[in-house]
């Protein structure tokens, strides 16, 4: 049995975002974007096959396929509609590309960069809270 999927299963019409930089909860766009009002946190995911790196304020992931590389982020259910239209206006406009990903058998979307970007700064353990 995979962890939370009865949770998960209440409302399967749900939307779900990975959230791994600063959208995380308890860090500067979570609050900015009042995330911690239209959003539920579920847990603290590990997404496998991307690498994260350092853009200076902010992070972005790049998918490398490979299950050794990892990002950890926080999967929240959306209950406002609109925090998803205030993060999509947000990384679309700072070059990321809207995915959709499964985790734990659910569609969720994130943000990713689709190639590493220039003089990129690794960060190894994949987490912008522990960088």
């Amino acid at each position: 049995m995979k962890p939370f999927k009865t949770y998960l299963d209440e409302d399967q019409t749900a939307q779900y975002i990975f959230a791994y930089g600063t959208l995380r909860r308890h860090q500067r766009n979570y609050y900015e974007f009042d995330l911690d009002k239209k959003l539920t946190y579920i847990y603290t995911a590990v997404l496998r096959g991307y690498k994260m790196y350092d853009l200076g304020g902010y992070p972005c992931i790049v998918e490398t396929g490979n299950n050794n590389d990892k990002v950890v982020g926080d999967l929240f259910k959306v209950k406002d509609q609109s925090a998803v239209e205030a993060v999509r206006k947000l990384e679309l406009n700072a070059g990321y590309i809207e995915k959709e990903i499964e985790m734990n058998d659910y569609k969720v979307i994130t943000f990713i960069y689709e190639k590493v970007p220039e003089n990129p700064v690794l960060i190894p353990s994949g987490s912008w809270k522990e960088k």
